[in-house]
């Protein structure tokens, strides 16, 4: 069924957000607040390979807390920018959302309270945010995954529910 299918793909997407907030290359970046270029690079094949060859409908971002490292697979998007993106108040963003959730700590936030679309056109179904730890359990930065609608609408009942329904 189409709730499967979307559980499923959930998962999956769980699943990326969870290695890349344990690969040790990201927690040492996000540790050192800097990216050298050596760094930069290996983070961006570990990224490539973790999202192998769905990295057309999703797109990851890495953002230490201070977000003077800053990172992604595709544009990285000014609203999880955190020297300027705080707000706790502003509700339609998942860094924002994240801050006021104490209780969070190594679980994935599913956040779909932003369907904003992309600098490249691609609408954004859901994102899924995970805390990034150091060893010493200190809060050092975030992973976000951002799923495209396309990751999941071509498959549901081969997307004729949809093609009289805007998204919004």
């Amino acid at each position: 069924s189409d709730g499967t299918l979307i559980e499923k793909k959930m998962e999956e997407y769980r699943h990326i957000a969870y290695t890349i907030s344990t690969d040790e290359n990201v927690i040492n970046a996000l540790l050192d607040d800097v990216l050298e270029d050596s760094e930069s690079s290996q983070i961006y094949n570990s990224i490539y390979l973790m999202l192998n060859s769905d990295n057309k409908n999703c797109d990851a971002h890495i953002v230490s807390l201070s977000g003077k490292c800053r990172l992604s697979s595709g544009i990285f998007p000014s609203e999880y920018d955190t020297r300027f993106q705080t707000n706790e108040w502003n509700r339609k963003n998942i860094i924002a959302e994240a801050s006021t959730r104490r209780d969070l700590g190594r679980t994935s936030l599913f956040f779909i309270g932003d369907h904003r679309v992309n600098e490249n056109d691609e609408q954004i179904l859901f994102s899924i945010l995970r805390n990034i730890f150091s060893e010493n359990d200190e809060l050092i930065g975030y992973v976000i995954v951002d799923v495209y609608t396309d990751a999941v609408i071509p498959e549901l009942t081969n997307g004729s529910i949809f093609k009289d329904v805007i998204l919004v």
